[in-house]
């Protein structure tokens, strides 16, 4: 008999810890699904951007940036970064080719150790974070530019989003420094 009950109780606590379990991965599949269709807005070159939030590893303001001579100007330099060195990019240079200007609202997105070059990109503000219905509010835009993938308007605005790893593999990206 006594037997029966401890196997009853184990049987329960393994039911409650198995529920608890299926709870954990649940609430994490509805933050990973919540996540993925969370975009950082941004606006650089007098556009709006928008990345997916798990592409940025962190937004800070900028931080003393160590130039490279003979590098393009939209190549504003190196930063230490948690110990390890980043390329910084102005991304507001690179889409006009007008030197970098600073104001007091550019912000530096380091970007995901997910993507092959470790860099970040210089904006000149940060307009907070959408959560994109991928079924709405999306179109095609009529300029056909390699690192743009949908836009979607959102409150009046044109939003595109920026394709981060068509961008790193693109030959004006790469090359930093002229011939």
């Amino acid at each position: 008999m006594i037997e029966q009950v401890i196997s009853q109780a184990k049987k329960n606590v393994a039911l409650r810890e198995y529920q608890h379990e299926l709870l954990k991965r649940a609430e994490s599949a509805q933050q990973s699904s919540y996540v993925a269709n969370r975009y950082l807005a941004f606006w650089a070159g007098g556009y709006g951007w928008l990345i997916p939030v798990l592409d940025a590893a962190e937004i800070m303001p900028i931080p003393s940036v160590t130039p490279v001579p003979g590098t393009y100007d939209w190549f504003r330099g190196l930063v230490n970064y948690r110990g390890k060195l980043i390329s910084v990019i102005d991304f507001d240079c690179l889409l006009t080719g007008k030197p970098h200007s600073t104001n007091r609202n550019d912000r530096l997105i380091v970007l995901s150790t997910n993507f092959s070059i470790p860099c970040a990109l210089k904006v000149s503000e940060l307009r907070g974070s959408f959560d994109i219905n991928p079924k709405q509010n999306k179109f095609n835009q009529v300029n056909n530019h390699p690192w743009l993938d949908e836009s979607h308007v959102i409150d009046g605005i044109v939003w595109s989003e920026l394709s981060i790893s068509r961008m790193m593999v693109d030959p004006i990206f790469l090359k930093a420094h002229p011939e």
